[in-house]
């Protein structure tokens, strides 16, 4: 069964389906801009569905993305926000700044680097001013996996100090991150890492090349290089 097909309807809609099940149908005349000074700057042909609401916002897309296998849905509620994608592989990508326009958030950053490869569909929640995600360059990510640079709720100490703001989610390079992982705020994934299936990610991890795993995530294994084949394909080289 093929992993990603769009069908194109004569009324010039959309429909994206992953494993035969639809997961988005679209016409791009639905793309909306409100506000003044935005900036969207992508090829005529990507695969691209977006809504604006505020002021300075920009939209960069890789001009050679030219891959159809892929779909980039953005909604931006807020002003002097950022969204840079260079090229995807294969897959859906959700990315949402602001928490609707009655919450709207500003300067907000996210970038993705090369060669970003997604199973089904994953997505990116900034909600809070001034946060950011950052994504390296050759990161493979599995279905079910959801990136949350901030919290939905405020949690507050005896005296009404928040407890939980956010800033950062930074994504090094070659990371493979597995099936139904969260990865919350304030964290940092280094070059060459695994995160495990079903891991809940909450803090920064320093060591590259390493697997990362477990409720809440830990390091179980250092000194590892994955590779995008599997393992019945390759001879161990050690022998």
């Amino acid at each position: 069964m093929k992993l990603f097909s769009k069908k194109k309807y004569l009324n010039g809609e959309r429909e994206f389906k992953i494993f035969n099940f639809v997961v988005f149908r679209y016409n791009k005349s639905n793309n909306k801009i409100c506000g003044s000074g935005n900036i969207i700057d992508a090829p005529k042909d990507t695969n691209l569905r977006y809504i604006v609401n505020g002021n300075n916002n920009q939209i960069t897309i890789n001009p050679d993305l030219k891959n159809p296998n892929y779909l980039i849905n953005i909604v931006i509620n807020g002003n002097n926000n950022k969204v840079h994608v260079n090229n995807i592989k294969k897959g859906a990508l959700y990315i949402t700044i602001g928490n609707g326009a009655e919450l709207p958030t500003n300067n907000c950053s996210c970038t993705f680097g090369k060669d970003l490869s997604i199973t089904e569909c994953t997505g990116i929640v900034l909600y809070e001013h001034d946060s950011s995600f950052e994504c390296g360059d050759d990161v493979m990510i599995s279905h079910g996996v959801t990136f949350r640079c901030s919290d939905g709720h405020a949690i507050l100490s005896p005296d009404g100090a928040v407890l939980n703001r956010a800033k950062n989610i930074k994504i090094g390079s070659h990371v493979w991150i597995c099936q139904d992982v969260i990865i919350s705020k304030n964290t940092e994934i280094p070059d060459g890492c695994i995160v495990g299936a079903r891991a809940v990610v909450t803090k920064n991890f320093t060591i590259p090349h390493c697997v990362i795993a477990g409720i809440p995530a830990k390091v179980v294994k250092e000194n590892i290089h994955w590779v995008n084949s599997s393992p019945d394909r390759l001879e161990n080289i050690s022998q």
